[in-house]
């Protein structure tokens, strides 16, 4: 949506940019990253609770142990990763705070004559979050 003007601006996980630009190396000079946050924890695998405990629990050993095998190494390595660790509630405490800060910002949306088909309306940020 940025690159076709759709939108002006986007949040973005570093990870997922530097993959893009792995893809795309024309990115680098076409997108401009106007602010970061963080540094803050890659997103959770997660599992229902409706799975039994005890294959939930098989599950969770396979995958931190996926850097312990070839093919689990090949795996991590398609997705730029060396291991996975196991984390716990607190660890997300970081994207807790950056939500307590992000929550006062609104944002108000306008009439973009120059918008896509469907898109009537755009958001322009109101107020500004500040570093965390």
């Amino acid at each position: 949506m940025l690159l076709r003007g759709a939108a002006d601006a986007a949040a973005l996980d570093s990870i997922v940019l530097e993959m893009l630009y792995e893809t795309d190396a024309s990115l680098k000079t076409r997108l401009r990253v106007i602010e970061t946050i963080g540094p803050s924890p890659m997103p959770p695998l997660v599992i229902g609770l409706h799975i039994p405990s005890a294959l939930r629990e098989q599950i969770r050993n396979r995958l931190l142990n996926l850097n312990a095998t070839p093919d689990g190494q090949k795996i991590l390595w398609r997705a730029n990763m060396a291991r996975l660790a196991k984390v716990n509630d607190a660890d997300y405490d970081a994207i807790r705070e950056m939500l307590r800060i992000a929550e006062p910002v609104s944002l108000t949306r306008r009439k973009s004559a120059a918008a896509p088909s469907g898109m009537t309306q755009r958001a322009s940020i109101k107020n500004r979050v500040g570093k965390i």
